[in-house]
């Protein structure tokens, strides 16, 4: 009984949400009349509006609800006659991420279908332990030292998901789906935190290229990791207890003759495995070796992804790709997100925003203490970021509008560094594509993402400014 009313409740908040969404739709809709220089911005707020309303609420697949939106703007655009939305509509579709995050769901495809993935976490397992909570500490252990050598966080999150996608298959003989909803929630927002505190993620550094452009101060790689170090420890313990308590296991355990068993039956390495082994770690030490070859981890994934699906050289063939629509999803989801904040942007809106959310915050910030103005900044950027589709956009676009602003305020720099950690509160799969590859496996959903993200995101927030505002003091940036 207590569950149908809880679900029963959990339906009528969607639709309370979906309706809300509707409604503030139809009204900026209204608001200005044809003809006014606003009209444009209006309408690409109004169907961002409607858009983040679906997402949240899924009564429609997130792909399918971000291309309504994309068609939308194509259609205001058209009838009227307004240019900059309709080369906006669909522009996201061409941002080098969208494709990053197809050839991330390739790679991994092309490792579970050749046996790899399964044969790799029969291996993991056989040496991290046969425990859930032993999976979830190896693996986000393995995130941070992999954000020291690929500096990416798309790229590390297709690594990463790539060697998971197997293990909830391997843990039973029939998949654990907590396990899998786990490492699958764990890798990116592990990967986008930890990106944000090393200069390891093209957020982090395009926040350093502003702040030395703009603010005239140099931060060097250590300086900067040492900055972040605390409110990172913080948020990576907070994040692992989270994903532990609201999404565990099925099984606590495995039987660890079972995994021996599996391994000999499992059987020579194929040359199909071998193929897959080949193009894959090739892949992945292009990724670990880019800061010095100067390959861009989004060509290198996917130049790999095209090998893979390469007749008599990859691994996927015609068939199987034909199955696969799913590895779609994704990319079409992500290039809808882009393609509506390019039109923000364009149409002027996102600038806006970004004034509105300062002055409103003016007042707070000059009539209390830092830790209350490092909060209020704190959670402005947060808030802006449900307005943009990647916080490297977030970052570039008002990391040199607050240093001026905290410059004419005499604020110091605090303010624009805790807006820097106020740009990675995500609580939806749009704010990031390796949130957007990972929710392309299939193994989570939106509202997974939300209840995880929502208590992450106060953890960053409140924990995470507060020792941020102590550890700063101590360093002499205060």
């Amino acid at each position: 009984m207590g569950r149908f009313q809880s679900a029963n409740t959990g339906q009528q908040v969607r639709m309370a949400v979906l309706l809300a969404s509707l409604c503030a739709f139809f009204y900026l809709f209204r608001l200005n009349p044809q003809g006014s220089p606003d009209r444009p911005a209006i309408l690409a707020l109004s169907v961002l509006v409607l858009v983040l309303g679906l997402w949240m609420t899924e009564y429609l697949p997130m792909a399918v609800s971000g291309l309504i939106g994309c068609f939308l703007l194509y259609f205001f655009g058209t009838y009227f006659q307004f240019g900059v939305l309709i080369s906006g509509s669909f522009s996201g579709f061409a941002v080098p991420s969208v494709w990053f995050a197809f050839s991330g769901l390739v790679i991994g495809g092309a490792m579970g279908l050749s046996g790899l993935a399964r044969r790799i976490s029969l291996m993991v397992l056989r040496y991290t332990g046969n425990s859930y909570s032993n999976l979830l500490f190896g693996t986000l252990i393995l995130s941070g030292v992999l954000v020291f050598f690929i500096p990416s966080t798309d790229a590390r999150t297709v690594v990463l998901m790539s060697l998971i996608a197997g293990m909830s298959g391997v843990r039973t003989e029939e998949p654990d789906a907590g396990v899998m909803k786990g490492l699958s929630l764990l890798v990116p927002f592990s990967s986008s935190i930890m990106g944000i505190g090393v200069l390891a993620s093209v957020s982090s550094i395009t926040a350093v290229g502003m702040i030395e452009k703009y603010g005239g101060i140099q931060i060097s790689y250590v300086k900067w990791l040492v900055m972040f170090l605390p409110a990172e420890l913080l948020t990576m313990t907070a994040l692992y207890f989270l994903v532990k308590m609201l999404f565990p296991a099925q099984i606590a355990r495995v039987n660890k003759g079972w995994i021996e068993e599996e391994l000999v039956l499992t059987g020579p390495v194929s040359a199909r495995e071998q193929r897959a082994a080949v193009i894959i770690g090739s892949a992945v030490l292009l990724f670990l070796t880019g800061s010095f070859t100067g390959l861009r981890s989004d060509v290198v994934a996917m130049a790999c992804a095209a090998l893979l699906l390469l007749p008599n050289v990859g691994v996927i063939g015609g068939k199987e790709l034909a199955t696969r629509i799913n590895w779609l999803i994704a990319p079409i989801f992500l290039g809808s997100a882009f393609s509506i904040v390019n039109c923000l942007e364009a149409t002027g809106m996102l600038a806006r925003i970004g004034a509105a959310a300062l002055n409103l915050a003016q007042g707070p910030l000059l009539d209390s203490g830092y830790p209350v103005q490092m909060l209020t900044v704190c959670g402005v950027a947060g808030i802006m970021h449900l307005f943009t589709a990647h916080s490297s956009m977030l970052i570039a676009s008002f990391v040199p509008v607050v240093l001026q602003w905290a410059d004419a305020l005499d604020l110091g720099m605090g303010i624009p560094l805790i807006f820097v950690w106020g740009s990675q509160l995500e609580i939806m799969a749009f704010q990031s594509s390796s949130l957007t590859i990972a929710y392309g496996y299939g193994a989570i959903q939106g509202i997974d993402i939300l209840k995880i993200g929502i208590p992450l995101a106060l953890v960053q927030l409140i924990g995470g400014t507060l020792i941020l505002s102590c550890w700063w003091k101590i360093l002499g940036l205060l």
